[in-house]
């Protein structure tokens, strides 16, 4: 380890040090404020498809049509003579709609409840979902 030698020096420039005291901080928030309110739009509208694109995948990929069916049932929407991709339209358009938020979030809450029960030794032969 006696090898091993080093020394540190600071470097002063007082060009640098004196463009960064110089930042002008109203307009840096003015610029900031401009790109972030003239994006917003499209960030929540990319926001929401990126949403309705995973929620779609996770409806098709893990529930079957009779499970879709109980989902529209408690939502309290008609799934007559609907395919399979049209159930799983018709929930995402439902789930990602603010107004319906405590619905979908207490549904949400009981499902895991149930599938929580069914995953019980005991409490499994009293649950038939």
């Amino acid at each position: 380890m006696q090898n091993i030698f080093y020394n540190i020096t600071e470097k002063n420039n007082t060009e640098d040090n004196d463009e960064l005291n110089n930042i002008d901080e109203n307009k840096l928030l003015n610029e900031l404020n401009e790109e972030y309110f003239s994006n917003v739009g499209e960030i929540k509208t990319k926001m929401r498809t990126d949403t309705s694109h995973a929620l779609e995948l996770e409806y098709n990929t893990n529930y079957g049509v009779k499970d879709l069916g109980k989902i529209l049932d408690y939502y309290g929407m008609s799934k007559r003579k609907l395919r399979k991709d049209e159930m799983v339209q018709l929930i995402v358009f439902f789930e990602e709609d603010a107004n319906n938020f405590k619905v979908v979030s207490r549904r949400r809450r009981l499902w895991e409840n149930i599938k929580e029960l069914q995953d019980d030794k005991y409490f499994s032969r009293f649950i038939i979902f």
